[in-house]
């Protein structure tokens, strides 16, 4: 009978171990996902974010082979509660978080939130929110250039509402007013409703409205509104099909003020997780299925993939981060 030293028998429990881990690590790259995935949504249910998720759900799982996918609300604090939570759990592709802009970043760049905006990297996004540049039907603006060359020749003199001033109406209003060097009286808005109704019955000269709606098209159409543009940097749904103009079209700068709903993972997810994520996710965003019931219980369909959210991300938290002095200026911080 051959005897082993104990070189040689270490040596060989070596070459087990080894291959032991290999074949785990193997097993690891060929099964993920091999257990449910959780969606995390920081706000209530039953709002656009909330719908958008359980809208791609059945469709994402099906992509990854029909992994159970849980969505998971966990509301507070304006989105703060919610992503400081998936921020705890590991980064191994099984937790993905719905992502707003720009109140995500903004809860990132103002420290409400554990992580920052490059802890996070984008799947995609399909469910945009567009903000458009409203006035009442008795002003003498038809397009936005005559707008700005008025806002420029009389400060002060003309009013601009919008949800804020940490709201995406405050936001663009700062945004356009930095980029434009324009000034004017902000007036802000709890909520969509408001503004809305303060640009029809006049209160207002100007309204920034977020969300990309066919009524706002419809009041337009009825006379009760001027759309003069959209900023974006290409008009979706309704808006795109009355040929709205967009900012950029008009004035030659980027005026790129817009919600987009997507979700992301943690940045530390292991690049094969993550090519896996993001490959199941374009596959899902853009089946016809998906498409037809997205506009149907959300809104309007525009897809951006993982690196264009990331790019859309990280360049949001940048540039809120120059406007942040101004969007304390109008909170009177």
């Amino acid at each position: 009978m051959k005897r082993w030293n104990r070189a040689q028998a270490l040596a060989a429990l070596t070459v087990v171990a080894l291959a032991s881990a290999q074949a785990a690590f193997g097993a690891d790259q060929e099964k993920f996902p091999s257990k449910p995935i959780t969606i995390v949504v920081p706000y209530e249910a039953g709002g656009g974010g909330d719908v958008y998720s359980r809208v791609i759900q059945p469709f994402l799982s099906k992509q990854l082979g029909g992994t159970p996918i849980v969505v998971q609300n966990t509301p507070g604090a304006g989105g703060i509660v919610g992503a400081n939570a998936a921020f705890t759990r590991p980064a191994d592709g099984y937790t993905l978080v719905l992502w707003s802009t720009p109140s995500n970043e903004l809860n990132a760049v103002t420290g409400k939130t554990t992580a920052t905006v490059e802890d996070w990297v984008g799947l995609g996004a399909a469910a945009p929110g567009q903000t458009i540049v409203a006035v009442p039907p008795d002003r003498p603006w038809t397009d936005l250039k005559q707008l700005v060359n008025d806002l420029r020749a009389n400060p002060k003199k003309f009013s601009i509402g919008g949800i804020g001033p940490y709201g995406t109406g405050g936001i663009a209003f700062a945004g356009m007013r930095q980029t434009l060097k324009f000034d004017a009286l902000w007036v802000p808005y709890k909520g969509t409703a408001d503004v809305t109704t303060a640009i029809l019955s006049g209160q207002i000269d100007v309204a920034l409205i977020g969300g990309s709606e066919q009524r706002f098209v419809e009041l337009m159409k009825g006379g009760k509104m001027k759309i003069l543009g959209v900023l974006s940097e290409k008009a979706a749904g309704p808006y795109a099909t009355a040929n709205i103009p967009t900012a950029q079209q008009q004035l030659g700068v980027p005026l790129f003020h817009e919600v987009q709903r997507g979700h992301v993972v943690r940045a530390q997810t292991p690049r094969d997780r993550l090519a896996i994520l993001r490959d199941a996710y374009q596959k899902a965003a853009t089946d016809p299925e998906f498409v037809a019931q997205l506009e149907k219980r959300v809104g309007p369909y525009l897809f951006i993939d993982g690196a264009a959210l990331t790019s859309v991300m990280h360049n949001g938290g940048k540039e809120l981060q120059t406007l942040l002095p101004a969007l304390n200026a109008l909170s009177g911080n």
